[in-house]
């Protein structure tokens, strides 16, 4: 598709000088660059879960639900629990 587009004097030196100091091989180019970097721009980024990979799968097989509070807590205090276990029989066995 081709485009034709009306350009005042100040625009046209404008672009002109967009081409030069970017290094852009023609006005073309540089209008195709900016386009795509303004529609970049415009597209709605991804959420931190998304970023980080979408859920644990571990926690989504659980089975339990790790929603509740009281659940999470007994849920740490077991790690923890078997943390120190391991530290302690480590420490008796040295």
């Amino acid at each position: 598709m081709i485009l034709s587009v009306r350009l005042d004097n100040d625009t046209e030196v404008y672009l002109e000088e967009l081409v030069h100091r970017t290094g852009s091989a023609n006005k073309s180019q540089l209008i195709k660059t900016l386009i795509l970097e303004r529609w970049a721009a415009s597209q709605p980024g991804k959420t931190f879960l998304q970023r980080r990979g979408g859920h644990p799968a571990h926690l989504l097989n659980s089975g339990e639900n790790l929603s509740d509070r009281q659940v999470r807590k007994q849920k740490v205090a077991e790690y923890l629990e078997r943390k120190w276990q391991m530290k302690k029989s480590k420490r008796n066995t040295k």
